[in-house]
C-alpha cells in the first residue's frame, strides 16, 4: 500500500496555516518533507529493531507532532514498513500470513524511500520520529552542520539494549 492509500490527514496533506521551517529529504531526493516546528524532544535509541534495521548501535530520533510535518515531494512513494512484531509468530507457516515488512499504511510503522532505501521516519497516532540526519540543518563556514538545540539528544531509550556503552 503506497501513501496515496494512506489517511488524507497530516502529514500527508498540508496541513492550514503550515509555514515551514526545516526541509529535509531522503538519501537520494526523492522523499522531500518540512517541518513547521522544532522537535518536542531528540534521544538516541537502542532498541533490536533500530539496531537492525538500520545496522548501527542505535537511531537518534527526534519527536515531532504530525501536524508539525508536511510530506511536498513523492509522498505517493513512500514505502511503509511494519515492524511490529505482534502479527507475527515463529510458528506460522509462511511470511505471507505475517503482516511484519510488508508495504502495508498499519500504524505504527516506518517510512522510507524506494529507491535509496534510506528509513527516515517512525510513524505513529500522533506523533513521528523523524531522523534528524535527513534534515537539512543550516551549515557552518567549515560545512558543518549547525542542529538546533531542540533535536540535540536529551536522552538515550532502550539504553539496557545497547551494544556499546555511551
Amino acid at each position: 500500500m503506497r501513501s496515496s492509500d494512506a489517511p488524507s490527514s497530516p502529514p500527508y496533506t498540508r496541513p492550514e496555516g503550515f509555514a515551514p521551517k526545516y526541509n529535509a529529504s531522503c538519501f537520494c531526493g526523492t522523499i522531500k518533507w518540512q517541518l513547521s516546528e522544532d522537535a518536542l524532544d531528540a534521544m538516541y535509541c537502542h532498541c533490536e529493531t533500530c539496531q537492525t534495521l538500520h545496522g548501527t548501535p542505535y537511531q537518534w530520533a527526534a519527536v515531532v507532532p504530525k501536524e508539525n510535518v508536511y510530506f511536498n515531494q513523492n509522498a505517493d512513494k513512500i514505502v511503509f514498513f511494519n515492524s511490529s512484531a505482534s502479527d507475527c509468530s515463529e510458528d506460522a507457516p509462511a511470511q505471507d500470513e505475517c503482516a511484519r515488512g510488508k508495504n502495508e499504511y498499519k500504524l505504527p510503522c516506518k517510512l522510507s524511500c524506494p529507491y535509496c532505501h534510506a528509513s527516515f521516519a517512525d510513524e505513529g497516532r500522533r506523533m513521528m520520529l523523524m531522523l534528524p540526519p535527513y534534515i537539512h540543518f543550516e551549515r557552518d563556514e567549515r560545512g558543518k552542520k549547525i542542529v538546533p538545540d531542540a533535536f540535540m539528544a536529551k536522552h538515550h531509550m532502550f539504553y539496557g539494549k545497547r551494544v556499546a556503552d555511551m
